[in-house]
């Protein structure tokens, strides 16, 4: 059978054109709408991915970092009292060691002062025989004047000289043996000492340091905060010591190894320094068998804060340069927000503000993109194939 006869209206010249030029056009149509697909999938593949978190809104502990030098609770200067030559020295007295209480480290030349001594008793014996003196003579006045005599003619103001002057001459007396006991340098309590500066033979003067004792067991680090941060604190405002201790923790590498320490705020220092901070002052907790704490060590602290409820805790990164953060809404579009920021420190950002539950923020804060961009979203924490760069991707 022919094709003119299956085809309607393909015998004439003009039917057979008319059918040539639909089919073309319908081919034409066909390549036409398949690169288009394939140009439209291309462009969606090469969309921006982006790294987002889900937001969680709930009841979290703000860790506050600080850092201090450990210093010991309980310092004094040991001062000479009196001035002299050393004739010995403990072999306890030098830096670093640990003497107990009324131990006597170090002895002064005492002539001179059991001189001085002898002296004074000399004259608290001249001053009792004057007194005596004055006493035998006062009855005799007393006897002999009339009942109008004068005070003077009774010597009254005598007798009172001469009581005076024994007390006077008694007091000198237990100045000398003062000083004279102070000739031996004794520790007021048991500690530790540091930075001895005395050695036998030397000659000392009244005032003159001669080095330093601590208590070893009762060290101290002043950790400066802000004042803003005191709302995150579980203390009392006046000053006073916590009813339930707020927990630190202590770090520094001692001896080459990174050790930590537990401690507890104990009490805040009054007023604000030069830089607006508050410095909260953390006892370290001396356990037994622990390495302790040598004062002059520096340390990283963090500081147990209060629970605090309807916080988002994100990653520092989310947070651009303006303290604001892109999330990715329900269309698949990048949006900025303003957040409030409670703290932050280099690993996560505390967010008390402008957040809600479930929303996609994005892990690359300083992206530079059009609010209201198109984006793709990727959770990197459930795939086994990330690299550890989030923020932005192509695929």
């Amino acid at each position: 059978m022919k094709l003119q006869s299956l085809i309607p209206g393909f015998r004439t010249q003009r039917g057979a054109f008319i059918w040539v030029v639909g089919i073309t056009a319908i081919i034409c149509i066909m390549l036409y709408s398949i690169p288009n697909d394939i140009e439209r999938e291309e462009a969606h593949s090469n969309s921006v991915v982006l790294d987002v978190l889900p937001v969680q809104v709930e009841p979290s502990r703000i860790n506050i970092q600080a850092n201090g030098v450990a210093r010991p609770a309980s310092e004094i200067p040991l001062i000479a009292e009196v001035s002299g030559r050393v004739l010995t020295i403990d072999d306890n007295f030098v830096s670093g060691s640990v003497v107990s209480s009324e131990t006597a480290l170090a002895t002064i030349d005492a002539e001179p002062y059991e001189l001085a001594l002898a002296q004074r008793r000399n004259e608290v014996s001249a001053a009792s025989l004057h007194l005596a003196d004055t006493k035998a003579r006062a009855s005799v006045a007393e006897r002999t004047s009339g009942k109008r005599a004068t005070d003077y003619a009774r010597m009254v103001p005598h007798l009172a000289e001469a009581q005076t002057r024994v007390e006077a001459a008694r007091a000198a007396m237990r100045s000398a043996q003062l000083e004279l006991s102070r000739t031996q340098i004794k520790a007021p309590f048991a500690g530790r000492l540091r930075d001895v500066q005395v050695r036998a033979g030397q000659y000392i003067t009244a005032g003159q340091v001669l080095g330093y004792l601590y208590t070893p067991d009762k060290i101290e680090v002043r950790l400066p905060v802000r004042d803003q941060w005191l709302s995150m604190i579980d203390l009392p405002y006046d000053g006073s010591e916590p009813e339930t201790p707020v927990k630190v923790t202590l770090k520094a590498k001692f001896a080459g190894i990174e050790r930590r320490w537990d401690g507890e705020i104990v009490r805040r220092e009054g007023g604000l320094d030069k830089n607006q901070m508050v410095m909260l002052v953390a006892r370290v907790l001396q356990h037994e068998g622990e390495v302790p704490l040598e004062p002059g060590v520096w340390v990283e602290a963090n500081i147990q804060g209060a629970e605090l409820s309807g916080v988002a805790v994100l990653p520092e990164t989310v947070v651009g340069r303006d303290s604001r953060v892109w999330l990715v809404n329900s269309q698949q579009r990048l949006e900025r927000r303003n957040i409030s920021i409670l703290y932050r420190n280099d690993k996560q950002v505390y967010v008390s503000n402008g957040l809600a539950n479930g929303d996609q923020v994005v892990l690359a804060g300083d992206l530079r993109m059009m609010e209201g961009a198109e984006v793709k979203v990727r959770q990197p924490w459930l795939s086994d194939n990330t690299d550890g760069e989030l923020g932005a991707a192509l695929p």
